[in-house]
């Protein structure tokens, strides 16, 4: 196995037919970054709200024929109320959930082994009926099992932060965009919203950025 996937030619899972997609099964994993995408405007049931988002970037065992793992990546809205999707990973993933008021600090979850399960999609573009990798709700890794190895160093980031934007090669795609490209898209980045991302750990009522 390569030990830099910065040099290697990992693609995203949302690929097409010209290049390997993990295949459907329920994959151990290794979180490899936690990525604040910054504030976007959400749909929902015809309603519109600006919502803070975080990509969540997995590495998984399973492996490429180049030899380089496969990596897959999972937006969820950055909120800490018991019925938002991030809060139901983090409680699947440590097998607890959280009480009132409880501190939450994403940062923690940075490393941290993950059971993926992974479906097979077929969508029409440009004429050609390609299959894509679809992220089924992530959860613990079951007892006995190991996690990969991360070839990277797990990392967070976030707006504000003052390094700069992640832009490697190696990130995945989100619903067939680039990472870096949502976050220049975001609120904040765009000038549209003043107040940018502080580090911090969260709480189930405040509801703040890592």
């Amino acid at each position: 196995m390569s030990l830099n996937p910065f040099q290697g030619s990992a693609k995203s899972s949302t690929g097409g037919d010209d290049y390997e997609i993990p295949s459907e099964d329920s994959h151990p994993a290794c979180l490899v970054a936690i990525i604040d995408l910054g504030t976007h405007t959400q749909q929902f049931q015809g309603a519109f709200s600006d919502k803070r988002e975080v990509a969540f970037v997995w590495q998984l065992a399973e492996e490429q024929t180049s030899g380089e793992p496969f990596f897959i990546a999972g937006r969820f809205t950055l909120s800490y109320h018991e019925k938002a999707g991030l809060r139901k990973a983090l409680e699947a993933q440590r097998r607890k959930k959280y009480t009132e008021g409880e501190s939450v600090d994403l940062t923690s979850f940075a490393g941290s082994p993950w059971m993926l399960p992974i479906t097979h999609e077929k969508k029409i573009k440009d004429g050609k009926e390609r299959v894509y990798a679809k992220l089924g709700a992530p959860s613990a890794l079951p007892k006995g099992m190991t996690a990969p190895k991360p070839v990277i160093k797990p990392f967070c980031w976030f707006i504000g932060c003052g390094k700069p934007v992640p832009a490697d090669a190696w990130l995945p795609r989100v619903y067939g965009q680039k990472i870096p490209d949502l976050i220049n898209l975001s609120k904040e980045l765009l000038g549209e919203k003043a107040e940018a991302g502080v580090a911090s750990n969260g709480s189930i009522e405040e509801q703040t950025p890592f």
